[in-house]
This record gives structure tokens, sequence and C-alpha cells, in this order.
């Protein structure tokens, strides 16, 4: 049924578990289905983190659009999230476990229905698209880094995690969640930087949307930006996911597009657009 509602977009069994059970702050009472005859023909899955609660995932079947299903479940959905002290929701995004980072407007119906009901636009962002073909590390780069200023890339290990968490929790703290499931992963799928022992900068993959090619997130120590470690971080986490079989990396929620375009030919291939409702 989400497929079939969602043609822009691939369900698969394990990608609905990921976002639903699998995810910590995970609620049966605000995951809603609407049945006839037997059959789904709707589904939203509402998530609290803090004080700003998501629209996780929703969808209705096609041929019940327009028939009240959808105002529904919509509306069940907004008053068990406002019982949780709810001060507004937002739709789709909800890092770190999210299907995407707001409403692709190709979905124009569902941006209809969503502004009729009081849902605003207040941001908008972009995925970006990386071909994993041709992409080496630049082993040049990374020994002049080494001998002038005395930082190593490796591709962590179990036992860096405490020292990655670490460095996360104290400069990129929204980002913690995310590295601790690169580090389930056996290997972990995440690259750092590490200078005198101290990790400086990470680049991690496979943390969400398991199985789809999903890049993410990434970041350098402030004191350390303009050396090109970010860059190899990039490289090297490229070149990971094409030995795992991907031929592709979406590189989602992205801010420096220019970067990501000069460094690995990336382009833009969905737009977003954020939206929220005060409640």
């Amino acid at each position: 049924m989400l497929n079939r509602s969602l043609p822009f977009d691939s369900i698969t069994t394990r990608l609905l578990k990921e976002k639903t059970c699998d995810d910590r702050d995970f609620n049966p009472e605000t995951a809603l289905i609407a049945e006839a005859d037997g059959q789904p023909i709707g589904f939203f899955l509402g998530v609290k983190r803090g004080e700003i609660r998501n629209m996780k995932l929703f969808g209705v079947a096609q041929k019940w659009q327009t028939r009240g299903v959808g105002s529904a479940l919509l509306q069940r959905i907004e008053t068990r999230l406002k019982q949780l002290c709810c001060k507004k929701i937002r739709i789709l995004e909800g890092a770190p476990n999210y299907f995407q980072p707001g409403l692709d407007p190709r979905y124009t119906a569902a941006y209809s229905f969503l502004v009729k009901r009081g849902y605003r636009v207040f941001d908008e962002t972009a995925n970006m698209i990386a071909e994993l073909e041709g992409i080496e590390i630049d082993f040049s780069a990374e020994a002049r880094l080494s001998a002038k200023f005395d930082v190593h890339l490796k591709a962590a290990e179990k036992g860096d995690l405490d020292a990655t968490l670490q460095f996360v929790r104290r400069v990129f703290p929204a980002w913690t969640d995310e590295v601790l499931e690169a580090f389930k992963a056996d290997p972990p799928t995440i690259h750092i930087a590490v200078h005198n022992g101290e990790v400086i900068g990470f680049s991690a993959y496979e943390t969400n949307n398991k199985g789809t090619g999903w890049f993410g997130p990434m970041g350098v120590s402030a004191n350390w930006r303009g050396h090109g470690i970010g860059r190899l971080l990039l490289l090297r986490c490229l070149i990971s996911m094409r030995e795992m079989g991907f031929r592709k990396a979406i590189i989602a929620w992205v801010g420096p597009i220019r970067f990501y375009f000069k460094t690995v030919g990336a382009v833009v291939n969905r737009i977003f657009w954020r939206m929220e409702k005060e409640l």
C-alpha cells in the first residue's frame, strides 16, 4: 500500500521495520492503520523527539484519497501527539531515524492536504546522488596530512567507539545516535581522523535507511577545517560503500552542496520542503 501511494520512494519490509519498531522512540499509540475489507488503506506514523513531534511516514491508498481516511488518521495522530505535550509537528524528518528530510513537492496532493490542515513550509533542503565508480583514495594527500600535521585517517574499529563518541558528543551532539548506529555494524561503517590519539573528524554511512546507500553524517572539528580532512573522509566512505556493493550513494539533507559537487561530482536529485504546524 505504501509503495503504491509513494511512487517516488521504495519501502521494503526491512526499511519499514527500521522506521517503526526499531526506532528507540517508537510508540504503537502513534502508529495508526486504516483498513477496509481486511486490507490496509492508510498508514500514519508519528514519533516524539523532545518537544518536536514528527509525522515520520504516511500514505493513503490512491482510491481512498479525498474520502476522509487521511484526515481521520491525521486528526487522531495530532490528538495523541498533543497529549504528549507536543508544541509542534514536523513532516517526515526526525533524525536520527528518519525516512526523508521533508516532503518531496512532487507529492503535490500531500502538500495540498497538509496546507489545508495548517501546515506550512519553513525551510527547504536537498538530497544528492554520487556515482561511486572511479572514486579512489587520495593516498598522496593522506600522506601529506600525516607528515605535516600528524593526522591519520583510518576505518574505525570497535575499540575506537569511546574516543569517537567523546568527540561527537562534544562537537556534533545531534549525530550521536547515528554514530552509535555505525558502530553496531561489523565492521563499523565509519571512518575517523585522529591527531595525538584524539578523534578530530569522522564520516559515516549506512546509519539510516540501511540498504539504500545512505551516506552521512560527517563532521570535522572547526579547528581542523580547511586541510582537506573532510574530503578524504568522504572519499574513504564512498569507497567502502562501493565495496559493499552500492553503485550510488545518497547524500541526504545536504548543507554544502558545492563541496559534494566539487569533490565527487554529486548532483542534486531531490528537493524537500520542510513543513511544520504549531499545536
